[in-house]
Order: structure tokens, then C-alpha cells, then sequence
């Protein structure tokens, strides 16, 4: 048995937490766990098998190889259904800008290619004898 699965350690560890969450604006308790592999391999499986056991709903995400400087603290609280939600949205956000700027793009490139298309398209002929 290490130091870090010792009763002493973790009761101590505990008493530690408790205090620290006397103060609930600060630290208060979310849906997040964070959990310590003794190997690589052993965390790899441990993904494998939460994404293959929530395929349904999928609404557990697992991360390896976490560092603190790259999480967003105040995201811990969202639930599920709410971090779901704000994907929908903001993908649904993204495509419609992508087809709606498709538009003044097409735009912008039909008139910069008009030489080429009255040439090309005999019903657009007249565009090129415009006077100038």
C-alpha cells in the first residue's frame, strides 16, 4: 500500500476538502471528477470504456493527459444537458454563418468572372457586347 491510498492519507486529504468547502461561492461541488491512473495504458482504457458504456446519451467525457492551465474552471458547474445544448447552438451558429457568407461570396465571384462567363454561356453573350 503507497502513501496515497493509505486511510491516513486520505482522511487527512478529506478534512483538508471539507474545510475548503465551508466557503461554497468558492469552491463548490460539480459535476467533474478527476482521476489518477498509476499507468498511461490504465487511463487509455479507462476512456475506452466510459465512451463505449454512454453511447446513448452521451453525456460522460472523458480527457487524457488533462493539464490544469488548459481547463475552464467555470464550465466544472454546466451540466450535461446544458454543455450539449451549447454545442448545438454554437454549431448551429457556425453553419449558418458559413451559408449565409456563401452568398456574397458567390456573388462577388460570378461578377469577377464575367468575361469568362459571357464567353462560356451563349445565353450571357449579350453581357459582352455592353458598351463600356
Amino acid at each position: 500500500m503507497t502513501l496515497e491510498t493509505s486511510p491516513a492519507y486520505i482522511r487527512e486529504h478529506n478534512e483538508k476538502l471539507d474545510m475548503l468547502r465551508e466557503n461554497p461561492e468558492q469552491y463548490a461541488q460539480t459535476n467533474t471528477a478527476f482521476i489518477r491512473f498509476a499507468s498511461q495504458a490504465e487511463a487509455h482504457a479507462f476512456a475506452r470504456l466510459v465512451s463505449s458504456t454512454d453511447k446513448k446519451l452521451r453525456l460522460v467525457k472523458s480527457s487524457i493527459e488533462v493539464v490544469p492551465e488548459d481547463v475552464e474552471w467555470s464550465n466544472m458547474k454546466m451540466n450535461p444537458y446544458q454543455r450539449k445544448i451549447q454545442t448545438i447552438i454554437s454549431w448551429s451558429l457556425t453553419i449558418g454563418l458559413i451559408i449565409i457568407w456563401a452568398i456574397p461570396v458567390a456573388f462577388v465571384g460570378i461578377v469577377s468572372n464575367v468575361d469568362t462567363l459571357c464567353e462560356t454561356a451563349p445565353f450571357l453573350a449579350w453581357i459582352c457586347r455592353l458598351p463600356s
